[in-house]
């Protein structure tokens, strides 16, 4: 997380240091990713879910664009995905712990969104305020993993 109050508000709820909850989130992080390679979806209870959707080939100013994929992510109550399970599993924390991550960092997510201020995951995205509504933006690098499968694919002229 860029945003240094986010961190201190998890590490005064947790038994975890500044630099600790850093490496958490971002273990925790790379565990969301993976789910999304494995299952083309991932979730956040208290925040929502992000999604790897196909986008097919499209006509866009006179050129065929190739497939790619995307990240989408979506506000709506979450259940059936254990996100505390996933947290303790990847950064090597007690289950109550993983637990008061997550239940603080949807609640530094709501704060911000209320906010409209920037809610960073490094490695994962934003959430900014873009044209009046609060919107997720991945990372460039993440897009740029999800589409290596169509990296060779150049757009293609069709007049």
């Amino acid at each position: 997380m860029t945003d240094q109050k986010y961190t201190e508000r998890i590490a005064r709820k947790t038994a975890l240091e500044c630099s600790e909850v850093e490496r958490v989130i971002e273990l925790f992080v790379v565990g969301l990713i993976g789910e999304l390679l494995r299952h083309g979806v991932a979730c956040i209870r208290g925040i929502g879910c992000f999604e790897l959707r196909h986008v097919a080939a499209r006509r866009h100013s006179g050129q065929l664009m190739p497939p790619s994929k995307r990240i989408v992510f979506m506000t709506r109550p979450v259940s059936g995905f254990r996100c505390a399970e996933l947290l303790q599993q990847v950064a090597g924390v007690s289950r109550d712990t993983a637990r008061t991550c997550i239940r603080e960092l949807a609640a530094s997510f709501r704060s911000a969104s209320s906010a409209r201020e920037e809610f960073r995951l490094d490695g994962l995205g934003s959430f900014i305020l873009r044209d009046g509504r609060y919107r997720f933006e991945p990372d460039h690098a993440l897009e740029e993993l999800f589409n290596q499968g169509y990296a060779h694919l150049p757009p293609v002229d069709v007049g």
